[in-house]
């Protein structure tokens, strides 16, 4: 069977750098799940030993196995971290009458613009500091 047939029964699970797509494969042969990583020649360098970036492609119906590797992977990656993931995704919305801090968490007025905690800066964008264009 050719390469471009067998990818048409497998999916992509995403581009990663080299070292990790090896890491992933091997940890994903454990659980007999085959793993298919194409390398990006334009990234590539040295023949991608450590640098650039790989494909990761896997079977179809092993999706299921490996979504659940790596949610464990995930949280054995995480423990141990004083990090609140969900903080990392927080938006400053000046509109909105409070923010919390993507930094350290706090909670604060949008009308402060910085965080009162940490001192992470929040500045509005020129054109909506000064509409009009004036100083």
């Amino acid at each position: 069977m050719s390469e471009t047939s067998e990818l048409n029964e497998k999916i992509c699970l995403g581009v990663l750098p080299a070292n990790e797509g090896t890491r992933l494969k091997s940890l994903l042969a454990t659980k007999d799940i085959e793993i298919v990583l194409l390398f990006n020649h334009a990234t590539c360098t040295s023949g991608c030993r450590g640098s650039g970036t790989v494909e990761l492609w896997a079977h179809k119906n092993d999706l299921d196995e490996i979504v659940k590797t790596f949610s464990v992977e995930k949280l054995r990656l995480l423990d141990g971290l004083e990090f609140d993931p969900e903080i990392i995704n927080q938006v400053y919305d000046p509109s909105q009458e409070a923010a919390i801090c993507p930094a350290c968490g706090t909670k604060f007025s949008t009308s402060l613009g910085e965080c009162p905690d940490c001192g992470l800066g929040f500045s509005l964008p020129k054109s909506a500091e000064n509409p009009d264009g004036q100083s």
